[in-house]
């Protein structure tokens, strides 16, 4: 899956974390409440002011690639700070390698369903635009729930969240480029 293609946001970068949850309040004024999803997805909007024209270039040439809001790519948050809780993937008893949601991590915790794991290595920056890749000892048997908390910089699933951008143009090599991104689940 393809990355974002510059490794820094300037200026203003807004990431708004949603959950989804169908709530029905029955007669009595109780509410039942249903998640549908267990892992939050990431919206928000990203303002690259005074940017190059070689990476305005860069940006442009990616959201033609993407297609708009057609295809769905990876984006990692400028803040590098303490992540918890955060989706790896579902074991199927075999696989034993996946990349991590994020990139030059650490002080790293793994789980398997909820219980720590210490039979694992990590692989800095080896993985898809440039995550952190786990290998676990052990493949975790199928279906089993693998997250992890970490120090570092989050990779978010996103779609550009319209078919148009804005870019604006001060002189020749000063530009401003504005986009939302709306969060995609899964890994």
């Amino acid at each position: 899956m393809s990355s974002f293609p510059l490794d820094y946001i300037t200026n203003e970068f807004e990431v708004n974390i949603e959950f989804r949850t169908d709530i029905t309040t029955m007669e009595s004024g109780s509410e039942q409440r249903r998640a549908k999803d267990v892992f939050p997805r990431y919206n928000g909007r990203a303002i690259l002011m005074h940017i190059s024209k070689s990476d305005a270039y860069k940006v442009i040439n990616f959201y033609r690639q993407m297609r708009g809001r057609w295809q769905s790519w990876y984006m990692f948050s400028p803040y590098h700070c303490y992540n918890t809780n955060l989706f790896v993937s579902v074991g199927d008893g075999t696989t034993q390698t996946w990349d991590l949601p994020g990139k030059s991590t650490s002080s790293r915790t793994i789980y398997v369903n909820g219980v720590k794991d210490t039979g694992y290595s990590i692989s800095v920056g080896t993985g898809d635009g440039g995550a952190d890749v786990l290998t676990m000892n052990t493949p975790p048997s199928e279906g089993s729930v693998i997250t992890c908390d970490f120090m570092g910089f989050q990779r978010m699933k996103v779609r550009f969240k319209e078919d148009s951008l804005s870019i604006v143009s001060y002189a020749d090599d000063i530009h401003t480029i504005t986009f939302d991104f709306k969060g995609v689940s899964g890994t």
